[in-house]
């Protein structure tokens, strides 16, 4: 369609007016032949050159549109008998004024009325030429419209299908999701309630016979086997402990933080460093912290207390095995609405094939005592206080875990 629309902008149209403008100009040159007896015969004989001149230009734009199979003919009879009148009519033009030249001009005359004839049957050539092609668009209109209504209404069937599909795969997927939701919500209240019973059933008395070996293993008249003895079943119990402790902590990690929930970060820093710098001390580990300016975090002591301890003993316990650096490092640093909070250890870093399931539960490095719990409940009680937890290697060795909670004064601003 497109094709034939440039065909008729571009050749049809503008043929027709070239032949029609040269019908005029051969009237008119006959109108100037039947005049050349007039006395002013040279003024004649020139407007017979210019009409003769205004034919060759209209048959010149004719021809240079006359491209397609259909104007051959009509053309070639054309230019056959535009050629008779140039000859005829140059003949004509050579006579002296006012010399005879009454059968010249009868000659060009009938050149003239054969031009107007050829140029009318290529007119007419041009005109059912460019009337096919316009038939031909219409048609294909046509069969495009009727296409475009048969693929219109697939495209209404099609989506209406597609709608009912995906109304119906949204409704499956929502009970899909709420049904895994009330059964991830029905295990997590059933760990939580297990893990408090099992902490609260077993703790009292573990700490009491843990009490009671101790009193024991002081009594200097045991011996030394009695006391080996005594000291493996009080780290046994220690352990013990431990699990139960983690266990207790889990259990109580997922309570939403309170609005009014405040908690000042160097003193819940430099109070777990220390009551842990014995035990650094102890595994000859060197625990610092780089000076930081006071801030407060939207969180409750407990629980910032409980986060950190645990993060500080994991470094600790891990840096059994290392031989060459062995320090711990707090760093605190404000940042806008959020106070991260790092602990640096050189100890043996995470494998990289634990990555952030290091957060998960029973998941534990080698050598780990417990149950795996004490990262899942640091991870459970800051994303609690709407905060962040992650980790990432350090250089040189080791692991940095950080913590990023709410800035107490960014909070007030928000609120």
């Amino acid at each position: 369609a497109d094709a034939d629309a440039d065909r008729l902008a571009r050749d049809g149209a503008p043929a027709i007016e070239h032949l029609s403008s040269a019908v005029v100009d051969a009237r008119s040159l006959w109108h100037d032949l039947a005049l050349d007896a007039t006395p002013d015969g040279a003024v004649q004989r020139a407007k017979i050159d210019a009409s003769l001149r205004a034919v060759d230009e209209e048959l010149d734009g004719y021809f240079a549109l006359a491209t397609s199979p259909e104007d051959s003919a009509p053309a070639g009879e054309l230019r056959r008998a535009e050629l008779a009148l140039r000859t005829d009519a140059a003949g004509l033009l050579a006579t002296p004024v006012g010399a005879p030249a009454r059968d010249a001009e009868r000659i060009v005359a009938t050149d003239v009325d054969r031009l107007v004839l050829a140029a009318r049957h290529a007119r007419l050539a041009k005109v059912q030429q460019v009337s096919r092609l316009a038939r031909d668009i219409a048609g294909i209109h046509r069969r495009v419209e009727r296409v475009g209504e048969g693929l219109q209404a697939f495209c209404v069937i099609f989506a209406a299908a597609a709608g009912v599909l995906a109304y119906r795969l949204r409704a499956r997927n929502d009970a899909l999701v709420k049904a895994r939701v009330e059964i991830a919500e029905s295990r997590a209240d059933e760990l939580d309630l297990f893990a408090s019973r099992v902490a609260h059933d077993i703790r009292s008395p573990l700490q009491v016979t843990k009490l009671a070996l101790e009193v024991l293993r002081r009594k200097p008249r045991e011996s030394e086997a009695v006391q080996a003895t005594m000291h493996r079943a009080q780290n046994s119990l220690e352990r013990v402990i431990a699990i139960t402790d983690d266990l207790f902590e889990f259990a109580r990690a997922g309570a939403a933080v309170a609005e009014s929930a405040e908690s000042d970060v160097g003193e819940v820093v430099w109070g777990i460093v220390a009551e842990l710098e014995a035990k650094a001390a102890e595994d000859d580990v060197t625990l610092s912290v780089e000076p930081f300016e006071p801030c407060q975090v939207v969180c409750s002591t407990g629980a910032l207390s409980s986060v950190l301890s645990n993060l500080l003993r994991n470094a600790i316990k891990h840096m059994r095995g290392i031989t060459a650096e062995r320090t711990v490092c707090v760093r605190v640093t404000p940042r806008g609405e959020w106070v991260r909070i790092e602990i640096e250890d050189s100890g043996p870093g995470i494998p990289a094939d634990l990555g952030d399931r290091v957060f998960e539960l029973y998941t534990r490095g080698e050598g780990s005592v417990g149950l795996g719990l004490g990262l899942a409940t640091a991870k459970r009680l800051v994303e609690a206080q709407r905060g962040r937890i992650g980790h990432r290697p350090r250089a040189g060795g080791g692991t940095v875990f950080w913590v990023e909670l709410p800035q107490r004064k960014a909070h007030h601003a928000a609120s």
